[in-house]
């Protein structure tokens, strides 16, 4: 493997470490808490923005594609990076947040 292929192996697995680990972040544990208020039909949080929504999307994205490179060089918890991925993008899908449910801030 080249350095930069070893580069970007350690960059994602750090990514993964980070972002799909035991406890939710600060960020997506937020995303969290919007999704379930919004699910019981509550008010959203004053403090959730669009910038938020696209930050953890783009959060998604790269743990999906860390995930598949781990995978691809044989780390046993790549599925852990998907898993944390599939549930940001689960919480991201609330039809609500479609509707503009976040504050106007990025």
């Amino acid at each position: 493997m080249s350095e930069l292929a070893d580069e970007a192996l350690a960059a994602a697995r750090r990514n993964r470490a980070s972002l799909a680990g035991a406890k939710l972040t600060p960020a997506t544990a937020k995303l969290y808490s919007q999704h379930f208020r919004l699910a019981a039909g509550g008010a959203p949080l004053a403090t959730f923005s669009e910038g938020e929504f696209v930050r953890r999307l783009t959060d998604a994205v790269v743990l999906v594609d860390g995930s598949l490179q781990g995978r691809v060089a044989g780390d046993d918890d790549w599925r852990d990076g998907l898993r944390r991925a599939a549930e940001i993008l689960e919480w991201l899908a609330h039809p609500d947040l479609d509707k503009g449910a976040f504050h106007s801030v990025s």
